[in-house]
């Protein structure tokens, strides 16, 4: 981890100790409008090919309704960073459990939520379609917009 997400993570507790819950993002994200806002989200593009154009068009379908879309290169740090509040959504077509086990956990002990294609917890035994966001609405809108493009999983 980066030591500065560390540094601001235990800015202001006593003896190093994090507060609780770590504070998850505030801004105003989805609502039920025609204008959708949210801070940015870490989509990433698949590793496997066949997903190209499926993972594509659900990239597009989030950022014409956001203010950007960035990847940052890890799963582990991109979930880490929903739990800090500077995203507010990721989106990715298929992990193994070790990408996103430890940080996940993270993810919930900052107020923010996770959920695999079903909706349900993620997989801690077989890979799994990953998704976050800072709060449950958002959550919902993103898996809404994933089963718009993706009915089933391909895998």
């Amino acid at each position: 981890m980066f030591p500065w997400l560390i540094w601001l993570c235990m800015a202001g507790t006593a003896k190093g100790t994090v507060p609780s819950p770590l504070p998850s993002s505030a801004y105003i994200c989805f609502t039920r409008t025609s204008h959708f806002h949210w801070y940015y989200g870490a989509i990433r593009l698949p590793t496997r090919k066949e997903f190209a154009k499926t993972c594509s068009d659900i990239i597009f379908d989030i950022y014409m309704r956001s203010n950007d879309v960035r990847r940052f290169g890890s799963a582990a740090i991109e979930l880490c960073m929903v739990a800090f509040g500077k995203i507010e959504l990721f989106f990715e077509m298929r992990l193994q459990p070790w990408d996103y086990a430890a940080a996940s956990l993270i993810l919930s002990e900052a107020g923010g939520v996770s959920c695999g294609f079903d909706g349900g917890p993620l997989s801690l035994s077989n890979p799994s379609l990953t998704l976050a966001a800072n709060n449950q609405d958002n959550l919902s809108e993103l898996l809404s917009t994933v089963h718009r493009y993706l009915p089933e999983l391909p895998y």
